[in-house]
């Protein structure tokens, strides 16, 4: 089994957050430098118990990939002795959907955000000799409809601004990818077209005369084994004999507008 190790993520995913949060502290000064200048906008913006708008979202993602016993143990598939490592790079991709937003409380929203997000996903194989070669998959570009259902809590308005947390599950739909009628499956990965995800993020609404805009910064972290299952993969599909599990890990900054 690979080890979750906090620090390596955070070195990957750093510059994204560095830029959130400056751009955070960009607005936030912005807004705290003007308090005294202009007007309060929308005022009652959040007393309405429904309204709609649409975000865009630019997002990395990839595969986090847990070994098989089978790979794990000495007596490996002869086809799988030169294979030291398989790794899932992270890939970009972006995301558009609608938001449609329930006032539960002053402080607490409850939020469907339907999307159609488009990614790419691959793998690498990595061989136990470095002056080897080894064979990859072709990348899985997938268009994938998703269905987030989140609770945010806002805190208190302060001016024109007001930060807020956002969590919930998100279920998602294959709605279509790069495989062909004929599959070559000495090539391909074999996924499956449904998964389930937990959602997590901090953002920050920023209220402008006519509208309201939000950066928003989400991690999301798939609970549920997108790889086929085992009764469902041929043999002759090499790529999948290493692996027990894949689980989508996916970083997305959203750019809301209500």
């Amino acid at each position: 089994m690979q080890n979750f190790n906090l620090w390596n993520k955070l070195y990957i995913h750093g510059q994204k957050i560095g830029a959130f949060l400056f751009l955070l502290l960009l607005v936030c000064s912005a807004d705290g430098y003007g308090q005294n200048v202009k007007t309060t906008n929308l005022p009652n913006y959040d007393n309405r118990w429904l309204h709609y708008g649409f975000q865009i979202g630019l997002h990395t993602a990839k595969y986090q990939a847990r070994y098989a016993d089978a790979f794990i143990e000495d007596q490996q598939d002869s086809d799988l002795r030169a294979l030291g490592a398989v790794m899932g790079p992270l890939r970009p991709g972006f995301s558009l959907g609608f938001i449609v937003n329930l006032r539960l409380h002053d402080q607490f929203d409850l939020r469907f955000l339907p999307q159609v997000s488009f990614d790419e996903y691959q793998l690498s194989y990595i061989p136990k000799d470095p002056d080897s070669e080894y064979p990859n998959p072709l990348p899985v570009d997938q268009t994938t409809v998703e269905f987030p259902l989140l609770l945010k809590y806002k805190s208190i308005r302060r001016g024109n601004t007001r930060m807020y947390l956002i969590g919930g599950v998100a279920a998602s739909v294959l709605a279509s990818n790069n495989k062909k009628e004929e599959i070559n499956f000495e090539e391909e990965l074999f996924v499956k077209n449904t998964g389930l995800s937990l959602e997590l993020g901090v953002g920050l609404d920023q209220y402008f005369p006519l509208f309201k805009f939000a950066p928003e910064l989400r991690y999301s972290l798939g609970l549920t084994n997108v790889l086929g299952d085992a009764s469902e993969i041929p043999d002759e599909l090499f790529f999948s004999k290493p692996l027990k599990s894949l689980k989508i890990h996916k970083l997305t900054l959203y750019l809301n507008f209500e």
